[in-house]
């Protein structure tokens, strides 16, 4: 897939951004069904920043809740080095679970039971590989990342360069992904998610299990696509 073939808005138009939260789903309770043969009930409350629980297990953990390409909502929150994203598609009826900062990566794919028992998924794609983008989160932190493979190979100016050999990118609607995978730095796992809209070239990411950095803290920008 030809990056160039999603994307609409010139770079020009957008700065550097941290996406708020969304208060939309506050008090809904969201029945959510897995693959895996898993259910629960995911609500979101305010006290006074958003908190999530989940039925089986997770009581007001503080969490952000994304609103990205339109009905899609990202619930976001960081337990230790683990760092864990709900995927709440409205527009599509479907939801995907996304771990990582473990041993390895974990994505579990179902649906919202409010909408009925779907046949579709969200599904891991290579529609990315062959494509380098350039993503700015600042006027002065930017990062080229080059994707290739499954595995994807960041440059940021005036830092060794990195590489994840298993970038994974979920496809959630045309043109709007959500990536995740982790590097080793020393004893540490280090994980991170980047949700990439390329309709607009807007972006949130963030890194969980780094030392001395909050164990939550998404933030956004914007990017272009870079051509030889």
């Amino acid at each position: 897939m030809n990056l160039k073939n999603a994307y609409k808005y010139p770079t020009a138009d957008f700065m550097g951004y941290s996406r708020p939260n969304s208060f939309e789903l506050i008090g809904k309770k969201i029945d959510l069904t897995f693959d895996s043969g898993r259910k629960t009930t995911l609500t979101l409350a305010r006290n006074p920043g958003i908190q999530v629980t989940l039925s089986d297990g997770l009581n007001d953990q503080p969490a952000e809740c994304l609103k990205i390409g339109g009905d899609i909502f990202l619930v976001n929150f960081a337990i230790d080095k683990w760092g864990a994203t709900y995927i709440l598609d409205y527009a599509n009826g479907l939801a995907t679970h996304v771990v990582v900062g473990g041993d390895e990566p974990m994505a579990d794919f179902g649906y919202i039971d409010e909408f009925g028992a779907k046949t579709e998924r969200h599904a891991l794609s290579d529609d990315l590989d062959g494509n380098t983008v350039d993503w700015t989160f600042s006027p002065s932190i930017t990062a080229r990342v080059k994707y290739a493979n499954g595995a994807a190979d960041i440059s940021i100016p005036n830092m060794p360069p990195i590489s994840i050999p298993a970038f994974k990118a979920i496809r959630l609607a045309n043109g709007i992904y959500f990536q995740y995978g982790q590097v080793a730095f020393g004893p540490v796992n280090v994980g991170l998610f980047l949700a990439s809209d390329f309709t607009t070239m807007l972006f949130d990411g963030d890194l969980f299990g780094v030392p001395g950095l909050p164990a939550l803290g998404t933030t956004g920008g914007w990017g272009k696509i870079f051509s030889e």
